[in-house]
């Protein structure tokens, strides 16, 4: 997992930890098989982006091609 994503993570199971009435001991654990959790699912997503060759050389893709597998894939991006 990304410092980034671990640091995303941390910081929403912060703000929501106080939404389950149980003592610190099953929130760690809770957290912690939650971002395993999410780290595994993070990893098993592959997305397989199109390609195209032009004259063996390039390969030249579409933006809207690119988007398009992207979205099929559920995948969220600006």
């Amino acid at each position: 997992m990304s410092e980034q994503i671990r640091a995303e993570f941390e910081a929403w199971f912060e703000e929501n930890k106080h939404k389950w009435p149980v003592g610190d001991d099953v929130i760690v654990f809770v957290r912690d098989f939650m971002r395993q959790a999410w780290q595994a699912s993070r990893q098993a997503m592959v997305v397989e982006l199109p390609k195209y060759e032009t004259d063996g050389v390039f390969e030249v893709v579409s933006l809207v091609d690119v988007e398009d597998a992207l979205d099929k894939a559920g995948v969220s991006y600006k």
